[in-house]
């Protein structure tokens, strides 16, 4: 499925807070509300992807990014 970026993150500063509970490319859970940081993202750039649709799979709410769509 694509969703929009705006739809699974909130802007605020230089960073972003998680909308919906999000896994990224099989990483860890990361709940709704969390601030993210270099250190939750393990090194992905979320600047890259701000008004991009993204590849998403939902199971029991948990929104997990594949990446980019095509």
């Amino acid at each position: 499925m694509t969703i929009i970026f705006n739809y699974l993150f909130t802007q605020i500063g230089d960073g972003f807070i998680t909308r919906v509970p999000i896994r990224i490319q099989r990483g860890a859970l990361l709940k709704k509300g969390i601030n993210l940081d270099a250190l939750n993202l393990n090194g992905i750039d979320l600047h890259q992807w701000v008004g991009k649709s993204l590849e998403v799979d939902i199971q029991e709410g948990i929104h997990t990014i594949n990446g980019l769509a095509d």
